[in-house]
């Protein structure tokens, strides 16, 4: 049964992925929040080369790191959860909960250690804030972030579904969190007090430096209040991108992919707020 779960769970991801895509550019192209830096099919396809390196680059590391880590500890009883001895479904449920609970940790961990910003830099470099920027990281930092999800599916005895289902979302919420569009502040204040919006994160793309730090979650808000780093403000105003890469003619894919091994233009974020 669990074969079959995690082979339908797999599809769902790749499904939802393209069709999370497609969906978000037409929203944003009919009900845009914020005028472009540059041309949308422009700023699509840088943002989707670098997607299509990260997707290339992990199709070896997915399958042979990631999930058969999780699956040697699900067959060897290894981890916390096979120790508590949970139900499937409650194993699922912990499985999302605790990595998305990691990836907040990480994210705050890339704003503040100087090595990991010039990874991450890379995403924040980003002029325009719409669906494509959830796709705009260095393979480094995908690599990196794997490496410390393969440690957390090990110690926690992650089943191998309930790290597809904790990918499927994350990706979903990734596009929904970055895309060109607004809520109405009163709709925003109640969906904010469980899930990420667009509001909440074109925050943490700002220009400013202690908006820049804050609101590193990505499927629940709940990290972000319980570690102090929940921001709210007006959405009019906000300058996306960082302030020493002003020009989008030193941002082609090329020169993003080369970011992370040129000299720091600035100290990380973490270190400055």
């Amino acid at each position: 049964m669990h074969g079959a779960a995690l082979a339908f769970l797999e599809t769902a991801r790749q499904v939802l992925a393209w069709s999370g895509l497609i969906f978000f550019m037409i929203l944003e192209h009919w009900l845009p929040f914020a005028e472009r830096a540059e041309p949308a099919w422009r700023h699509y396809l840088r943002n989707l080369a670098l997607a299509g390196i990260n997707v290339a680059g992990l199709a070896v590391v997915w399958r042979g790191l990631l999930l058969a880590a999780a699956a040697w500890a699900e067959r060897s009883g290894w981890g916390l959860l096979n120790l508590l001895g949970l139900d499937w479904p409650w194993r699922l449920a912990a499985t999302v909960f605790a990595f998305d609970a990691l990836s907040w940790a990480m994210h705050v961990l890339y704003h503040q250690v100087p090595a990991m910003w010039r990874l991450h830099q890379v995403h924040h470099t980003d002029l325009d804030f719409d669906v494509s920027t959830a796709s705009r990281f260095h393979f480094g930092e995908i690599l990196l972030s794997t490496a410390v999800q393969t440690a957390g599916a090990l110690l926690l005895g992650a089943p191998p579904e309930g790290i597809v289902l904790f990918q499927m979302l994350l990706l979903l919420q990734a596009q929904v969190q970055h895309s060109n569009l607004v809520l109405p502040e009163g709709l925003d204040r109640i969906v904010t007090r469980l899930l990420v919006t667009p509001n909440m994160h074109r925050i943490h793309h700002s220009r400013a430096v202690r908006e820049t730090n804050s609101n590193y979650a990505t499927i629940l808000s709940l990290w972000d209040r319980l570690g102090g780093t929940f921001r709210r403000r007006p959405q009019a105003g906000i300058a996306i991108g960082l302030t020493q890469y002003p020009r989008r003619e030193e941002l082609d894919w090329m020169s993003l992919l080369a970011l992370p091994f040129r000299s720091l233009r600035t100290a990380p974020p973490g270190e400055s707020g």
